[in-house]
């Protein structure tokens, strides 16, 4: 701070000189020079405003005789005000550059601060941002999860559906036709079907994982309304009754009375019966014991990502994919052995069943067209059909069949369908024995032409006269020519180990559990049997039902009375299984007027039991109803060429023919006809296969 006693002049001139802002300094040092020899030469100085008083002032204090006084006095003055005008502005500058660092230490801190601070929130915004992509990374791999687990279970739906569709619909019958489909579809189900259920296993595994515990309530809830449940509890009965059966018959083969008539061998052979019906139906029990034990309730508590219910859903549709899936890899397990090696084995749509009917497809090739014993089986039909004089036709190989010789008494030949069973013996008078493994045996039935259907007698054709029939009804008339082509028809009626073996089930009333099929039970006509079923069965085996007009020709054989044998109902005896003296000991005159004979069956008979006609057929009246292929309707209708079928696009009824053991003889006529819904069964009724003669 300057001197508070200098003069004014001299203030200024050191404030000016001491100014903090540059710009208000003296530019150069010449200028403080100049206004300090005005100031000691009692000048106005630049450093204050000009005003007249102050200029005449000036001029006063320019008096010499004050000049050296004021002169030395400025000096001292000046001198001592650039001093402190230097210490000044050395304190001021290094107060400055002091400030200034500081300011530049506090601004570098500043920014380091604010570094600092930047850096935290750019972790903190870099952590929350980190997180919210995790979080949204989770959202999206949980949801393309689930989108994947929904077409990998769509898909499975799909291609499970569309193999199983194929495997029905074209890969029957068994053939060199069809063995390249099946080798295809087989690759296709490895390559598409096999990698599907690991994760769908995976699927269902966490999905159980997550469920509620399994409680004891829901455990025996679930045992008591199982479907299988009443089935468990009519198999356990069954075992039951077995057991005593059995029982009764070891001590009855045993003990004192047997000894006594020597009824012991008898009662043993029952006990070793009965023991093997007991074995089966122990293993049946377990079956189904582990079936009805089966978890079925499922519970699942909801979270964020899925509610109960949806759970629920997910786990019930998962595991049933899971389980179609198995069931479709894994077959329905080893065939029984009367099955094995016959197109029932291959029946359903799993990969061992049809891998099955590939085998039975390329053996089928092998033993009836490539075989050096086929090729000579054939070479010899061949040439015989051709000169026959029932045929007169160069028949070609008909793969799936056999020729095994003709009929002694109708001289036709005859061929075996080797996808159902064995080729029979022939006993000495080279006639056909019928066993239980014997296969379906088609007669190849010359073609021709005949009268089909019946009329009441009249003044012009009374009793007696071709195709007359007191008997005859109205849906039996009119009686017109048929022409047919040559065609096959099964010597016999279809029989329960027949059907057993091309559809591995067991549909008729009276099996191996009556008492009145039990010792033969397998040579008896299959019942029970729905058209639908028949139509489809025979369909897998490349045969078909027969037309109305292909039965009727087979039965009549050539002849035009009321029934193959005669006109009269006493010609049936021996040859015609219907409601007899036998029947009639059990049953009364519930069936019907009985015929007057004693046939020694109660319900049908073994096929074969009865005489054949004069095409070699058996059972054609009476034993079971024979479905056809033909709709009902009347014979107004024109027949098809060749074949004789009628359509009848609007029917929904299915004709049967033949009569049965059940019903009269006048129900076992050659031209009666009786129409069913195709989808119903009954005990009486079941079927007589056909096939088409292939070029």
């Amino acid at each position: 701070t300057a001197n508070p006693t200098a003069p004014t002049d001299l203030a200024m001139i050191v404030r000016k000189a001491t100014e903090k802002d540059p710009q208000l300094r003296y530019d150069r040092a010449a200028e403080l020079a100049d206004d300090l020899d005005a100031f000691l030469e009692n000048r106005p100085i630049s450093a204050r405003p000009p005003s007249l008083g102050y200029v005449f002032k000036m001029a006063v204090r320019r008096h010499k005789a004050l000049s050296s006084v004021i002169a030395a006095s400025l000096l001292i003055i000046v001198v001592g005000t650039i001093v402190a005008f230097r210490q000044i502005t050395a304190a001021r500058d290094d107060a400055d550059a002091a400030a200034s660092r500081a300011k530049a230490k506090a601004e570098e801190a500043e920014r380091e601060r604010q570094k600092t601070a930047d850096a935290l929130e750019d972790k903190d915004d870099a952590l929350q941002l980190a997180q919210r992509n995790e979080e949204r990374a989770t959202r999206n791999a949980d949801e393309a999860q689930q989108n994947l687990d929904e077409l990998l279970q769509l898909s499975s739906i799909e291609i499970l559906t569309d193999l199983r569709r194929r495997a029905d619909e074209d890969l029957w019958p068994p053939g060199s036709a069809t063995i390249p489909k099946m080798e295809a579809w087989i690759a296709e189900a490895e390559t598409n079907v096999v990698p599907l259920l690991v994760p769908l296993m995976a699927q269902r595994e966490k999905l159980e994982a997550e469920a509620l515990p399994y409680t004891e309530e829901q455990a025996q809830r679930d045992r008591d309304t199982h479907p299988e449940a009443p089935a468990l509890a009519e198999a356990q009965t069954k075992a039951k009754e077995l057991e005593e059966q059995l029982a009764a018959a070891k001590k009855k083969s045993t003990g004192p009375a047997a000894l006594l008539s020597g009824g012991g061998s008898a009662s043993k052979e029952e006990a070793e019966r009965l023991g093997k019906l007991l074995e089966t139906q122990q293993a049946e029990v377990a079956r189904l014991e582990g079936v009805v034990s089966e978890r079925r309730t499922w519970e699942f508590a909801g979270d964020a990502k899925m509610d109960a219910d949806a759970k629920r859903w997910r786990h019930r549709l998962v595991r049933s994919l899971v389980s179609d899936l198995g069931a479709f890899l894994e077959g329905p397990g080893a065939a029984d052995e009367a099955v094995r090696g016959y197109a029932g084995e291959g029946y359903g749509s799993s990969l061992p069943e049809v891998q099955a009917r590939l085998d039975l497809a390329r053996r089928l090739q092998r033993e009836t067209v490539t075989s050096d014993e086929a090729t000579r089986h054939w070479a010899e039909a061949i040439a015989d059909i051709a000169q026959h004089p029932e045929y007169g036709f160069e028949l070609s190989i008909q793969e799936g069949l056999i020729p095994i010789g003709k009929d002694p008494g109708s001289t036709l030949w005859e061929f075996a369908v080797l996808s159902t069973g064995r080729v029979p013996e022939r006993d000495e008078q080279d006639r056909i024995v019928v066993s239980d493994e014997m296969a379906i045996i088609l007669v190849l039935i010359p073609g021709g032409e005949f009268d089909m259907g019946a009329i009441q007698p009249t003044a012009d054709r009374p009793e007696g006269s071709p195709n007359v029939d007191p008997q005859a009804r109205s849906d039996e008339i009119p009686v017109r020519r048929i022409a047919l082509d040559p065609f096959f028809l099964s010597k016999y009626e279809l029989t329960q180990g027949q059907w057993e073996r091309a559809r591995a089930a067991r549909p008729s009333y009276y099996d191996v559990n009556s008492s009145f099929a039990r010792q033969a039970w397998r040579r008896h006509p299959v019942e029970q049997v729905s058209w639908l079923d028949c139509d489809d069965v025979l369909l897998r085996l490349g045969l078909i039902l027969p037309s109305e007009a292909q039965w009727e020709y087979g039965a009549r054989a050539r002849t035009t009375t009321v029934w193959w044998p005669g006109n009269e109902e006493k010609d049936l005896e021996g040859k015609a299984n219907v409601h007899d003296q036998t029947s009639f000991g059990s049953v009364g005159d519930s069936w019907g007027r009985p015929v007057a004979w004693t046939d020694g069956y109660v319900v049908h008979a073994p096929v074969g039991t009865f005489g054949a006609n004069r095409f070699g057929l058996h059972d054609v009246h009476g034993n079971v109803w024979e479905w056809c292929r033909d709709g009902s309707g009347d014979y107004e209708i024109d027949p098809r060429a060749g074949d004789g079928l009628r359509s009848m696009d609007g029917s929904r009824a299915r004709v049967y023919r033949g009569g049965g053991f059940g019903y009269t003889a006048e129900k076992a006529r050659s031209a009666i006809r009786i129409n069913l819904t195709p989808g119903l069964r009954f005990s009486l009724l079941g079927v007589r296969s056909a096939r088409v003669i292939t070029d």
